[in-house]
């Protein structure tokens, strides 16, 4: 289960019915009232390969992300739309798929956040690294960059920062088990180098599967 805030007191709930259906609804902030399709909410898909990832937009409505077992011509991957504040999907198609990305069936190499006009940012592994991207509310698609070339990840958060986003992740590189972070504009520029700077260094230990991420007035905080 995925909760968001839905910018005016309630909240927006996306959850796993099933093992491959994803369904999502609105709850009025005072009364509790489910306002999408009552009780039964409203369903996103039947195909889904692992759990959803929810967002607010800041306008009632609201964004989700999440690992999709449907092939298309772009591969098996990552899909995303987007639903206005009565619940009606903006994709035409329902859905779209924005990236081929790396199997993901307990949701830890995905994540979304909503910059303040209510654009989605999401961040992702896929098969050549760790990527992220601005989707505007048009439906049109920003930068897409890689933020490390990171063959292999446990877990990611991202974060909206303005129209840019900071990306925090767990990976085993040069020896070490460790949490990486990079941050990218609104122009798609990544600053902080191609692969990122080290947050902490887990030595040869276990690897920090778990980690919170917080980005605030343009510092970064790691727990």
């Amino acid at each position: 289960t995925s909760v968001g805030h839905d910018g005016a007191g309630g909240v927006i709930s996306a959850y796993r019915s099933g093992s491959s259906e994803i369904r999502i609804n609105r709850l009025d902030g005072v009364t509790g009232d489910r306002l999408w399709n009552g009780a039964s909410g409203l369903q996103v898909t039947t195909t889904a390969g692992g759990p959803p990832h929810v967002v607010a937009d800041g306008l009632g409505g609201a964004w989700i992300a999440w690992y999709d077992t449907r092939t298309t011509g772009s591969g098996t991957g990552l899909w995303v739309t987007h639903y206005d504040a009565d619940g009606n999907p903006l994709y035409s198609s329902g859905a779209r798929i924005v990236g081929n990305i790396s199997p993901d069936p307990n949701g830890d190499l995905i994540d979304v956040d909503a910059t303040p006009n209510g654009d989605l940012i999401y961040g992702c592994h896929l098969h050549t690294g760790v990527w992220t991207q601005r989707i505007l509310l048009t439906g049109n698609l920003g930068p897409f960059a890689r933020v490390a070339n990171d063959g292999t990840i446990s877990r990611i958060q991202v974060m909206a920062d303005g129209d840019g986003s900071v990306v925090t992740w767990a990976t085993f590189r040069n020896g070490d088990h460790g949490i990486w972070a990079n941050r990218m504009n609104s122009a798609g520029t990544v600053l902080w180098g191609t692969e990122g700077k080290q947050v902490m260094n887990r030595g040869t230990g276990s690897a920090p599967a778990q980690h919170v991420s917080v980005w605030r007035s343009g510092y970064l905080f790691v727990a």
